[in-house]
């Protein structure tokens, strides 16, 4: 019989045990995934990320204006990746370390996609995760110009976002 007297924790403790090795394997997960050793030890503020490599810095790609994405992926004959995301979340900077820095990442979104960044906890994006029915976050959606859904995704490695997204 688990409890106090057996030196075991008691089933009620498991939940909250187990969360607290999730969230320490997805620590070591970004601690361990840096690479290039220059990263920050944390992200900041979700904003446009900015692309890092050891030669030089490229240009943001992640867009935080919704009406201007569209418009730019109708002219542009592409897709829309929303990525739901926000400062408090643990797996969002985890994604923010460890898989939109990659050069190879960063080539497909600005080869096949329109990246949007949004930050849930943002005003003028209230109305989108209910929009898009996101119920959690990291949460990637994919939609046309028109703003119709095309696919859903949630937090992935970097090898499975290249394969998450579309085709050039």
């Amino acid at each position: 019989m688990a409890g106090p007297r057996s030196g075991r924790p008691s089933v009620g403790w498991l939940p909250t045990l187990l969360t607290f090795g999730v969230m320490a394997v997805l620590a070591g997960v970004a601690g361990a995934t840096r690479g290039d050793g220059d990263a920050p030890a944390a992200s900041p503020k979700p904003g446009p990320a900015r692309v890092s490599s050891p030669a030089k810095d490229a240009e943001p790609v992640w867009r935080t204006d919704f009406k201007k994405a569209r418009e730019i992926a109708a002219k542009q004959k592409k897709p829309i990746l929303l990525r739901f995301t926000a400062e408090w979340c643990p797996p969002c900077q985890v994604m923010n370390r460890s898989v939109f820095p990659r050069e190879a990442v960063q080539k497909a979104l600005a080869d096949r996609v329109v990246p949007v960044l949004v930050d849930i906890d943002e005003q003028k994006n209230e109305e989108l995760a209910p929009r898009y029915k996101v119920r959690g976050i990291p949460a990637l959606v994919l939609i046309d110009a028109d703003g119709e859904v095309l696919d859903r995704g949630g937090f992935m490695s970097a090898e499975a976002l290249l394969e998450f997204l579309p085709e050039a």
